[in-house]
């Protein structure tokens, strides 16, 4: 439980006193990340905003036939995500190191698998600095104030709306996975889209958000009734997905007329959120699912002073 204090007759929520998550920093310093624009190259495929946002830096990077890259997955991170490494972890790193360099928040991966893929044609990707982002607590909440500082080094692979990658394979688990951080537990929305102020933009904010949660929702159970072990997959993952949106939504809806620099640390911790919420071509609300995490991401940057 959280301790809440009154200010002025407003209900502040003050922050966690649980144990950090593992590769947080407290006041570290931090680079400055690029702001919420798509980067564009002559003849090239472009990087959008959303993921962006992500990125202290980057450029285009060809990966010729032949050449693979890596990526650390599980829980709410799937194993065809945009996001991978030139190399897999090394043998004896751990987790705090891994979620410490790539930023990846506790509630995003729970980092037990190792994916690779290898291009059979030349491929129009991105690379460069790593973004950091807002640290959270062992429950999945954010700290104020804990930061992971990034500093890594990732490749940006499109993977919607079609994957321009072949499909990865799973080579084994990572150095750490039988000490990895445990999935978090399922959460409900503290309150519901339609009851929600909309005159406060922190409180449109979060009605985005759990809109998204509850579309996912809605499909994570149809896809529930698969007899697919495909299907059963992708119902786990979405369940993981919409657990976190919905702690991100109740961030903000409890620290609603409340510190300025929490609410501007909860919504920063939602300029991220392409990382991890992976939406299928081949959902027939994908276009709407795209355009409703454009807008929360977009109205993130804009809340957290990343975009103007």
């Amino acid at each position: 439980m959280l301790e809440t204090d009154t200010i002025q007759g407003k209900k502040q929520v003050n922050s966690p006193t649980l144990t950090p998550q593992p590769g947080a920093q407290k006041n570290p310093m931090l680079g400055l990340g690029l702001p919420p624009r798509d980067v564009a190259a002559a003849n090239w495929r472009t990087l959008p905003a959303r993921e962006a946002v992500n990125f202290t830096h980057a450029k285009p990077h060809l990966l010729n036939a032949g050449e693979s890259l890596y990526r650390v997955y599980g829980g709410a991170a799937g194993i065809s995500g945009g996001y991978w490494s030139l190399n897999p972890p090394a043998n004896g790193s751990t987790e705090a190191q891994w979620r410490k360099e790539n930023a990846v928040e506790l509630s995003w991966n729970t980092g037990t698998s190792v994916a690779k893929f290898t291009a059979t044609a030349p491929l129009q990707i991105w690379t460069g600095g790593v973004e950091s982002q807002p640290a959270q607590d062992n429950e999945g909440k954010t700290l104020p104030d804990y930061w992971l500082v990034g500093e890594g080094t990732q490749f940006w692979v499109m993977s919607y709306p079609v994957p321009i990658f072949p499909t990865p394979t799973t080579i084994g688990p990572t150095p750490w996975a039988t000490t990895a951080s445990v999935p978090l537990n399922a959460v409900e929305l503290v309150a519901r889209p339609e009851e929600l102020n909309t005159s406060d933009p922190h409180a449109v904010q979060a009605k985005l958000v759990a809109q998204l949660a509850q579309s996912l929702q809605l499909i994570a159970e149809s896809l529930t009734t698969s007899s697919s072990n495909a299907g059963s997959l992708a119902a786990a993952q979405l369940a993981f997905t919409v657990a976190n949106l919905m702690r991100s939504a109740n961030a903000l809806i409890e620290n609603l007329g409340g510190s300025p620099s929490v609410l501007k640390t909860m919504t920063r911790a939602q300029v991220g959120l392409g990382r991890y919420v992976q939406i299928d071509h081949n959902w027939k609300e994908a276009a709407y699912l795209n355009r409703t995490l454009d807008a929360v991401v977009h109205g993130a940057a804009k809340l957290a002073g990343i975009a103007t």
